[in-house]
């Protein structure tokens, strides 16, 4: 495996000597001069940033470099246990101490106060806090450190939290799950990596001596192995004091324990690893060539970031080549993928992947294999290389250019990547200049990056994941099936690849008649409403939260409601995506091979929707790129591409997962839920391996064109970092050339489905490999849509979140958690609360009783004051964190346009005067007053 890094390494310096007047490969990349890093003489080491993304919030990090991985067997889970017992007792915030205060200020346990545990390293976050007072700060910075050295590990509160963790594993315990540690067994076979369960065993969580934890948490969460991180609207230096003055009260530790030094072994032979189940929805095959990890020296220099871009642009070019494959009606796969990663910081790798129809797993891994060896063997051709270094190179740009409008929680990855991996921490717009000038002079060749992919793939280290359904009549290849199929391709004739240069503009946007602007005016929300000569109403709003995002929507009344029942299916919103220009689709003259190949370079998004109210385009772009976006917008309408031949290869992808979906418990409680709460309404349909049957290309065909041949009416709603003056003739242009007719449509309410009335409670059985019971509960009523309702409903929420975390899942260990959530449509007039949770089948009788009594309880009651007060606290703080989101003031326009509904003005105050007990109550009752309960239980098969 070192063979590959020394490689590396060599081909990188070597041009080195001929760029002097460049940042040499073998100089250090600039540290982000904007950051405040330090390390106390206890060895904790700190970084903090200044961003007023948004303001008045902060994000506060402790991340310890220590993870499952540092478990001894008697302790196996221990690390993720130790997780939940940090918020159940520490120095300074006994028992739940830090919730209750966290709550006090808005925060929301899950949401802003969480925790992470990895197989190497562990994160503790509160994450957009409201630093409105000094003492907040202070605050956060005293859990912080009370995480650090000071938790409880109360033996009873341990023996407690049991079954919340037994219960978490339950619901984690899925195929997903034990995929992946059947890759671990594999890939770092001969390693203490390949057995880390991370979670644990049942029978060690149920049994562990109480003191293993203890002992795991003084072994290693110390000082040396810690890093703090506030990034935020807080005065850097004044935190920089206040941790240096907290943390250097922590003792260094004594005779610290020092790391194993782990290894992978090299494999002369190929590792082939064949996992089958029950309940993996799709056949897949992974390669992996393994290689030792960049050494964290040489990832902070100008060589580590060239030994990046060839990486990059590897996988780049492999993939445009696997999707030119895929997307073929004949392809030997229904999808591949390509790219370097790292499983862990002790092994770095080069994988393939395809997912093929069942059956059919050794042609498609053949297929795979032979593109891989086709670019060992001819590497990428000029055109390749040509389109990835633009697309990469506008990455870097786009990065740049938002660098401004980074959020706390982007920032922090960075600083928690160079503590754990030591990756850089640079300036955006420092780094896309280096990577201007490696690429502009020559230090990022096509020869280089042929030169390391030769010697990336090898005949050595090769690791091979087949997973597939375990199911009757599928047969399961063996272990020397995909050793002859590595055999039968290196030992073939393969032909090199020709180059594929496209050149051709979209359109002959010379041809486009457009139409004038008629009117300008200001409107509500800080929007300017231009209205084209066509009637088309375009409302901006210039934003700078993103200044590399532009959002475009547009929009027309009917969505779904217009629709027949017999084309509803063919309208699914995920096939709508899949057929669309940024999916399977392509646009006008061009299949979507040849148009990913014509915007190489380009940021954008363009995907039509189909929704049970309206239809439309959404689109996010960049400045830069505006007016592609908006040719495509154009194209969406006047010449979508819905070809049977190309759209029926994503189709049959579809067809192939939903058959395997209904082996898959967590697949088909959903289905069945949507089934029972909306009384099996032929409108509400969802897609699985019976409906999926009704589709065809011909009837979405025949639905889109109905939908979009006529932009009558047409809204369309921008916002982001636009000039409205850039703008003004493009939107004549584009949007002023769509066909209209005058004939503006409207959705059809009688059309609409609602949630049934009545009740109705249903038990079902499924086969499933971990027993569980999965409950779901809705409370649905008649209630009219407005700023009150919307604002209780959203209080609720908040509540019953509070309400279940301390009952059904604190009290009575029964659940991991439980989803709450309380809305009100505008569509069906009606208000809704969704609870759903899994629990053991032993318990769930008990927990179904408890969960509705509850939230029944409330509309006699009321619930506990301080849940009122913390619910109203939450609504206030999250709400100025909306307004820095592009995508908020497009929804509250949309919604003052489309409903007449101002979700804006007066929340503050309306949130004040209508959150508190007795309209908590009355909300409630008004719910039940309806008497809609819709029930279903989902047991596993006895």
């Amino acid at each position: 495996m070192k063979k590959l890094l020394s490689l590396l390494i060599l081909t990188v310096v070597c041009p080195a000597f001929m760029f002097g007047q460049l940042l040499s490969p073998v100089e250090p990349l600039q540290k982000d001069s904007t950051v405040i890093y330090g390390k106390l003489d206890n060895g904790l080491t700190y970084y903090i940033k200044h961003n007023d993304k948004p303001a008045q919030r902060a994000d506060f990090y402790i991340v310890t470099n220590v993870g499952a991985i540092q478990e001894t067997p008697a302790q196996d889970g221990l690390a993720h246990f130790l997780e939940h017992m940090c918020l159940n007792g520490t120095k300074n915030f006994p028992g739940k101490g830090i919730i209750s205060y966290m709550e006090s200020i808005g925060a929301k346990f899950g949401e802003n106060i969480n925790a992470s545990t990895g197989v190497e390293h562990t994160s503790y976050m509160l994450n957009n806090i409201p630093v409105t007072r000094e003492g907040i700060i202070d605050s956060s910075l005293l859990i912080l450190h009370d995480y650090s050295a000071y938790v409880t590990n109360d033996f009873d509160e341990i023996d407690k939290e049991r079954g919340v963790i037994l219960e978490e594993k339950r619901t984690r315990n899925t195929a997903q799950w034990r995929i992946r540690d059947a890759a671990m067994a594999a890939l770092f076979k001969g390693s203490k990596y390949a057995t880390c369960s991370l979670i644990g065993s049942e029978e060690n969580l149920k049994n562990f001596d109480p003191q293993e934890l203890v002992n795991f948490y003084k072994t290693w969460y110390r000082p040396d192995l810690q890093a703090i991180i506030v990034v935020g609207d807080v005065d850097a230096k004044s935190v920089e004091k206040k941790i240096q003055t907290l943390f250097s009260q922590i003792p260094a530790a004594e005779n610290p324990k020092a790391k194993d030094i782990i290894t992978v072994p090299s494999n002369e032979k190929p590792i082939v690893s064949i996992f089958t189940d029950k309940e993996i929805p799709q056949t897949s095959v992974e390669i992996y060539f393994k290689s030792e990890p960049v050494p964290a020296e040489i990832k902070g220099l100008g060589m580590g970031l060239i030994i990046d871009l060839s990486k990059d642009l590897t996988s780049a070019m492999l993939n445009e080549r696997l999707q030119d494959i895929y997307t073929k009606p004949d392809a030997p796969f229904l999808a591949a993928g390509a790219a370097f990663m790292s499983p862990a910081t002790i092994l770095d790798s080069f994988y393939g992947a395809v997912y093929s129809k069942d059956g059919e797993a050794i042609p498609a891994f053949e297929a795979l294999y032979t593109e891989l060896e086709r670019a060992r063997r001819f590497g990428f051709n000029a055109d390749e290389f040509d389109r990835a270094k633009t697309q990469i190179i506008s990455l870097y740009e786009n990065n740049a250019s938002g660098e401004s409008g980074r959020r706390n929680e982007e920032i922090v990855q960075d600083y928690i990547s160079n503590f754990i991996e030591g990756e850089p921490y640079t300036s955006a717009t420092y780094l896309y200049k280096v990577v201007k000038d490696y690429f502009d002079n020559g230090l990022v060749t096509l020869d280089m990056v042929n030169q390391i992919f030769s010697s990336t793939v090898t005949d050595t280290n090769i690791v091979i994941l087949y997973n597939a359904p375990q199911k009757e009549g599928l047969a399961t290849p063996t272990e020397q099936d995909f050793i002859d199929v590595l055999d039968r391709v290196k030992a073939s004739d393969i032909t090199p690849l020709a180059s594929s240069e496209v050149m051709e503009p979209l359109l002959d946007t010379a041809a486009l008649k457009g139409a004038a602007i008629t009117e300008s005016d200001s409107q509500k929300f800080g929007f300017t409403r231009l209205v084209l000569e066509n009637g088309i109403e375009i409302y901006v709003k210039p934003t700078t939260f993103k200044e590399d995002e532009i959002l475009i929507k547009t929009q027309a009344g009917g969505g779904k409601s217009l629709l027949s029942e017999d084309l509803l299916i063919s309208c699914d919103q995920s096939l709508v995506s899949m057929f669309s220009v940024s999916g399977y689709g392509g646009i006008s003259k061009f299949p979507a091979t040849t148009l990913q190949k014509m915007l190489s370079g380009k940021n954008i998004t363009c995907v039509p929707y189909i929704r049970q109210l309206a239809h439309g385009v959404e689109a996010t772009t960049t400045p830069k790129d505006l007016e592609t976006a908006l040719q495509l917008t154009y194209l969406s309408y006047t010449a979508p591409r819905i070809e049977e031949q190309e759209l029926n290869v994503p189709l049959n992808m579809i067809k192939s997962l939903l058959a395997n979906y209904s082996a898959d418990p967590n697949f088909i409680f959903r289905q069945k839920f949507n089934t029972l709460i909306y009384g099996n309404s032929p409108r509400m349909q969802t897609l699985d391996s019976a409906t999926v049957k009704n589709v065809s290309v011909a009837k979405y065909g025949e639905a889109y064109r109905q939908l979009f041949s006529d932009a009558s009416g047409l809204k369309v709603y921008i916002v982001g970092n636009v000039n409205i003056d850039t703008l003004k003739p493009l939107a004549e242009k584009y949007f002023g050339s769509l066909p209209v007719s005058g004939n503006i449509t409207a959705y059809r309410l009688e059309n609409i489905p609602g949630y049934a009335e009545g009740k109705a409670a249903e038990e079902t059985e499924v086969n499933m490999s971990t027993p569980k019971t999965t409950v779901g509960i809705l409370y649905s009523g008649k209630m009219e849509k407005s700023l009150e309702n919307d604002i209780l409903a959203s209080a609720l929420t908040h509540i019953l979140d509070m309400t279940y975390v301390k009952s059904i899942r604190e009290e009575e260990g029964g659940t991991y958690g439980v989803s709450a959530m309380s809305g009100v449509s505008e569509a069906t007039r009606q208000v809704s609360t969704v609870i759903v949770f899994d629990t053991d089948p032993a318990k769930a009788d008990e927990l179904v009783a408890l969960a509705k009594k509850e939230y029944e309880a409330i509309a006699e009651n009321g619930t506990e004051e301080e849940y009122v007060e913390k619910a109203r606290t939450a609504l206030i703080k999250a709400f100025p964190e909306k307004q820095i989101s592009n995508s908020y003031w497009q929804g509250v326009m949309n919604d003052y346009i489309f409903y007449g509904y101002d979700s804006y003005s007066n929340y503050v105050e309306t949130v004040e005067k209508c959150v508190n007990n007795k309209n908590m109550a009355k909300f409630v009752k008004k719910t039940l007053k309806s008497g809609n309960v819709r029930e279903l239980v989902m047991n596993p098969t006895k």
